[in-house]
């Protein structure tokens, strides 16, 4: 049994109002499949964590620098970039902000930002100030009509 098959084993049939009709042995050999399969994805994983290598860390600016390589860093990289878009026919997002969960802290809201472009803080300022510069504008040319 592969993998594909022990997994469309143990879903819920739709035509049984979900429900699941297993028998034992063929149920035993699919949670057989997916707990190899599970040991097996751990291992690549454990793998993968043990290759990433600490290439330079310390402070930079207002912050803190990480700079890590290999291991699971560039598909954590991938997952990233197709976060903003990338990949995908939409033009790419120069934030996004990902909603977590954490245990003790609660929730919390992860911006990732392309250095290429600005922060929503940013944007917002940039637009705030547009805003006053346009009342203005409208107040003295106003203010000018008047006087006319």
């Amino acid at each position: 049994m592969t993998v594909e098959e022990a997994l469309a084993y143990l879903k819920p049939d739709a035509a049984n109002n979900g429900t699941i009709s297993l028998r034992a042995s063929e149920a035993r050999e699919a949670a057989g499949v997916l707990e190899r399969e599970l040991i097996r994805q751990n291992a690549i994983i454990s793998d993968k964590v043990s290759e990433t290598r600490l290439v330079h860390m310390g402070p930079r600016g207002d912050g803190f620098y990480i700079e890590l390589q290999d291991g699971p860093v560039p598909y954590l990289c991938e997952y990233l970039a197709q976060m903003l878009g990338h990949g995908s026919d939409e033009p790419l997002s120069n934030y996004v902000e990902i909603e977590v969960q954490h245990h003790d802290l609660g929730p919390m809201t992860l911006t990732l930002q392309r250095r290429s472009g600005l922060t929503p803080h940013q944007i917002a300022v940039a637009a705030a100030k547009e805003a006053k510069q346009l009342r203005e504008q409208i107040a003295s040319t106003s203010a000018g009509g008047k006087d006319a």
